[in-house]
């Protein structure tokens, strides 16, 4: 099972820890840090340095399946339970609530996206 180190916070004050691939649902670009990753898991929020399209690389060479969706998403594929096909957002969890955590897809990459989810997971919601 795969880790990535990461920070709980953007400036690193807290110090590093590893968490475990399998545990993210997307990565999100920093609009306000250039080369700086969001990294969202159902519960919490993280930090990495790097451009989103390497880690999407590398994670994908290593055996995962991340997706880019949009500029500035990539969803983990084996992690979505629900695609929103009128608003185009993807969700991670089987019980949709303000408080979900979710993930827009490009108007452009939806249908790719949608296919894609079918091929691996044929249970997925699809609403």
């Amino acid at each position: 099972m795969g880790c990535l180190t990461v920070t709980r916070d953007v400036q690193g004050k807290q110090g590093m820890f590893s968490l475990k691939v399998n545990d993210i649902i997307f990565l999100e670009c920093n609009p306000k840090v250039k080369d700086s990753i969001f990294v969202h898991t159902k519960d919490n929020q993280y930090y990495m340095v790097g451009p989103l399209k390497y880690w999407v690389t590398v994670l994908n060479n290593s055996g995962y399946r991340f997706s880019v969706v949009d500029r500035s998403n990539a969803l983990n594929v084996d992690e979505i339970v629900w695609l929103d096909k009128i608003y185009k957002v993807a969700y991670f969890d089987h019980q949709i609530d303000k408080n979900s955590k979710r993930c827009p897809i490009a108007f452009h990459r939806y249908k790719d996206v949608e296919n894609e989810l079918i091929l691996v997971n044929p249970a997925i919601s699809i609403a």
